[in-house]
């Protein structure tokens, strides 16, 4: 079999797995990459080379951060403050809702990204 087919297959697995959550997404994500080099889809460096990359370690955190929020309930409670300051009005909603994790979550970033973040789109 081509192995175009093959790593078709192994992605349709995956796919399924991420979906039905019989895997933690961790364990999908690491067999999918596993499996094609396994079935020689791919080298082992073509495999696994995305996690080489700066970005993940940015939404790892970022799962981390929001996961505790909704452990501790500080989701709902912020979902909740910002319904209180709208006031039923979307466009307050939109601009609050936009603009209230930007100051509490961006000192771990670089100061640059936070300014990006912050300002508006020209």
């Amino acid at each position: 079999m081509a192995t175009g087919i093959i790593g078709l297959l192994i992605l349709t697995l995956c796919i399924l797995l991420f979906i039905t959550e019989w895997l933690p997404p961790v364990v999908t994500g690491a067999l999918g990459c596993l499996m094609m080099v396994l079935f020689q889809v791919c080298t082992l460096e073509e495999a696994f080379s995305g996690f080489s990359s700066s970005i993940i370690y940015l939404l790892f955190g970022a799962l981390i951060i929001g996961n505790a929020m909704f452990e501790t309930g500080a989701a709902a409670r912020i979902g909740r403050q910002v319904v209180i300051w709208s006031k039923e009005n979307e466009r307050r909603f939109l601009l609050i809702s936009g603009s209230l994790p930007i100051p509490p979550l961006s000192p771990p970033f670089s100061p640059s990204l936070t300014a990006h973040a912050a300002l508006p789109a020209r």
